[in-house]
């Protein structure tokens, strides 16, 4: 008996003497080295020149502080969204330690509390007290800068900021707690500069006839070029410019909405963030880019171009009697992919609007060149500024934290900098570096040979640039902007307008747009806005806990209505108790699954839910935001669409099916189609997916979209007899339900209630595609272009 107790007791103890010394040697280990996972590592296989500059920075990091062990920072996401990856690890515990911000997305990193004050974790490293870079027991700071040694590293930090950044990185924490959480902090360091500007290309520009050394400098001028570059004879057709339409509309003509002095989001004097894009400064902007996709125009033989003009008649009749070809817009305007940068490539587009980023060196300078935005009719040419920029995680450890501002201050140490731009000039890229940085270290005569637009380009776009919108909640604003954008441009007859009546109605789309992003996007309501939402929003969650416990009523009741017919109303549980018991584990296991996540995740339906800082009550708030969204409306009535096309396009082909089956004449024929209907069921799951994948291919290859097309290749009365047939098909299960719902009376009312409600719902589904063509495409169909 002993001996069988003390065998396991001498296993357990072994198997616990082996976790607790692997544990000490992990918390050795932890002393010694501290993993660090950050953003835009170089990655090994990479062979261009930055890349090579970043891994030479690492390993010199690597050098000066051994105790670091750096890693880039991966996370598998479903859709590859920017954003998705750091909140999903975030949410894992599984969060970087330096993040990757943009502008964008900056003000909802604060605002929840993701990111760290730098400038006190640079005071921990700068001061000569080493107790503040130590850690007591508990894993909290030993002391704290001093309030001079923090103002300093505040200075450097400004110091390697150009001035209209400043804004931007330094801020306060609008959300935060505590007694100095909303005190200004800088919570980012931007690594590069980035800023708008043309790019062209000179050998189309010689094709066109135009002078590869005077890029265009006005609107006027721009649509000048685009068109003549459009006019480009040859086998390919060729483009003057890209726009962008569908979601990104809206950041695809964000230099032209700058440049005429329009911004999308700003600050109201009580320091609350609004929409400021619904000025007619935005409507002549958008009116331009609609010239530039719609346009129609011709170029007489002597080069002269005409367009029509409203009310100018004698033009328009010199338009008409030309017998030259006839343009319809003058840029490539697609809904999105990669075919313009192909495009591009292949030299069939002249210009585009893109970062000039002077630290990444990837394009050829013999075809392309950099060229300022051009002037708005008001004078001015102003471009989006921008960063790519890294923060620290304000929910990783002390150690780690300090860490992570170690490596990204490194990176801005003038031994850094000065490597950098040794490795670039000695690779032949000198010429394309800032003519400041040249200088500072000691390369002025390469500053010479820098052509004279390349130096104006950097100077003038750096000078004008603003930041783009980096306010509240503005990783979304494109898309919102992009709507009103989108109304216009799908509406050339604008053109035909007179131009002051065409600004108006765009200006009413930009007026609708702006409302919704203060109302939904930014919260800007009025009391009685918040009053009668959080009323509704109570009203709705009543009746859902209404239909909720009747549901669950209706079914007990049922149940023991069927119990006393049997005459199990007065049965004993006690002696079912076996078979309880054999339910149990499966009723557990039913219970862990569903019904616990759903409980325990109920109340986070009514709380303000945090990754790091403290969660805050919300109430009904959440609920109200819903009901008021038209996104979610427009979801769950495509989400109803989608359920009733399944179960209508389901509800044939099995009858049909079994019909057929069932009629076969012969017992051979019968047993080879029911195999053939049962075949797919025991098929390899990795073919089925082949499989599925071939037949729902969303190219012209898959299958579907094979049989739908070749409906097109059918003349005008077999494609009218197809669709009329296809009509009837679906007509006639409408047909059927309805009669069900009426002549099926020993059904009780109501099942026949939720018969006739179905029949209903096919009716809707049958004329929702007519409703959704006549109003147009919602913002949800437009947020997903």
């Amino acid at each position: 008996m002993k001996k069988s107790i003390t065998l396991p007791i001498l296993c357990l103890t072994i198997v616990l003497s082996f976790f607790v010394g692997q544990s000490s040697i992990n918390a050795a280990e932890s002393k010694d080295k501290i993993t660090l996972r950050l953003f835009g590592l170089p990655k090994a296989g990479e062979t261009t020149v930055t890349s090579k500059v970043g891994r030479i920075m690492v390993q010199e990091f690597a050098k000066e502080y051994p105790q670091y062990v750096l890693k880039p920072f991966k996370f598998a996401t479903p859709s590859g969204q920017m954003d998705e990856g750091p909140l999903m690890a975030i949410a894992n515990g599984l969060a970087p330690h330096g993040l990757y911000v943009n502008f964008r997305q900056s003000s909802t990193y604060i605002d929840h509390g993701f990111l760290a004050p730098m400038e006190i974790l640079l005071a921990r490293i700068q001061s000569k007290n080493p107790a503040v870079r130590e850690v007591d027991a508990s894993g909290k700071w030993k002391e704290d800068p001093t309030a001079e040694e923090i103002e300093k590293a505040l200075h450097d930090l400004k110091a390697e900021m150009i001035d209209s950044i400043w804004p931007v990185v330094y801020r306060s924490n609008p959300t935060g707690t505590g007694p100095k959480s909303r005190e200004k902090h800088v919570w980012f360091l931007p690594q590069d500069i980035l800023t708008k500007t043309i790019i062209y290309r000179k050998d189309l520009f010689r094709r066109a006839g135009l002078d590869p050394q005077s890029p265009p400098k006005t609107w006027d001028e721009f649509i000048e070029y685009c068109r003549r570059i459009k006019a480009v004879k040859g086998e390919k057709d060729c483009y003057g410019a890209i726009v962008y339409r569908g979601a990104g509309v809206s950041y695809s003509i964000f230099s032209f909405m700058i440049s005429n002095g329009v911004r999308y989001i700003g600050k109201k004097e009580d320091g609350k963030w609004h929409a400021t894009f619904n000025t007619k400064a935005a409507a002549e902007a958008i009116y331009f880019v609609l010239q530039l996709c719609s346009e129609k125009f011709k170029i007489a033989d002597d080069g002269k171009i005409y367009t029509t003009k409203v009310g100018d008649d004698e033009n328009n009749k010199i338009y008409n009697q030309l017998e030259v070809k006839e343009y319809t817009g003058c840029v490539y305007d697609p809904m999105g992919g990669g075919e313009a940068w192909r495009l591009w490539q292949m030299g069939q587009i002249g210009m585009n609007t893109d970062y000039l980023d002077l630290s990444k060196i990837d394009y050829d300078p013999a075809l392309t060149s950099f060229a300022p935005l051009p002037k708005s009719p008001k004078g001015t040419n102003n471009g989006e500024l921008n960063a790519s920029s890294m923060g620290v995680f304000a929910g990783s450890k002390p150690l780690a934290q300090l860490g992570t501002m170690r490596y990204l201050w490194f990176k801005k140490s003038k031994a850094m900098k000065k490597k950098f731009v040794d490795i670039m000039v000695n690779n032949g890229y000198g010429k394309f570096l800032n003519p400041t940085d040249l200088k500072k270290f000691g390369y002025s005569d390469i500053v010479k040979t820098i052509p004279k637009a390349m130096r104006e380009t950097v100077e003038i776009s750096f000078k004008n640039s603003v930041p783009e919108p980096y306010g509240k909640n503005t990783q979304q604003i494109y898309k919102k902007v992009s709507i009103p954008i989108n109304w216009a441009l799908e509406r050339p007859e604008l053109l035909a307008y007179p131009k002051e009546k065409a600004l108006e109605k765009i200006k009413e789309q930009l007026d609708i747009a702006a409302t919704r992003v203060d109302q939904f996007m930014l919260n800007q309501l009025t009391d009685k806005q918040k009053a009668d939402r959080k009323f509704w929003g109570s009203i709705i969650l009543i009746i859902i806990f209404g239909v909720f416990v009747a549901s669950i009523t209706w079914a007990w009741r049922h149940f023991k209505k069927q119990e006393k017919l049997m005459g199990l109303d007065n049965a004993r549980y006690s002696k079912y108790y076996k078979a309880y018991l054999m339910m149990l584990p499966g009723m557990l296991l039913l219970f862990f699954i569903n019904y616990l996540p759903l409980i325990l995740g109920t109340p986070i339906a009514f709380m303000n839910y945090e990754f790091v800082i403290d969660n805050s009550w919300a109430g009904l708030d959440n609920f109200a935001a819903v009901l008021y969204d038209s996104r979610f409306w427009d979801s769950l009535g495509k989400t109803f669409y989608y359920a009733l096309l399944v179960i209508g396009l389901g509800f044939w082909p099995p009858i049909l099916l079994a019909i057929m089956l069932d009629e076969v004449p012969t017992e051979t024929l019968k047993y080879i189609f029911r195999t053939i209907f049962y075949l797919p069921t025991i098929i390899a799951g990795i073919i089925m997916v082949f499989l599925w994948k071939q037949l729902y291919g969303p190219s012209d290859s898959g299958f579907l979209n094979q049989i739908m097309m070749s409906v097109n290749t059918l003349g005008p009365l077999s494609a009218s007899c197809l669709k009329i047939l296809l009509s009837l098909f679906w007509l006639s299960l409408v047909g059927f339900v309805t009669y069900s719902a009426f002549k099926l009376k020993e059904l009780s009312w109501p099942v026949r209630a939720a018969i006739f409600a179905f029949a209903a719902a096919l009716v809707w589904a049958t004329l929702y595609p007519f409703i959704n063509a006549w109003n147009g495409p919602s913002e949800l169909e437009i947020d997903a272009l």
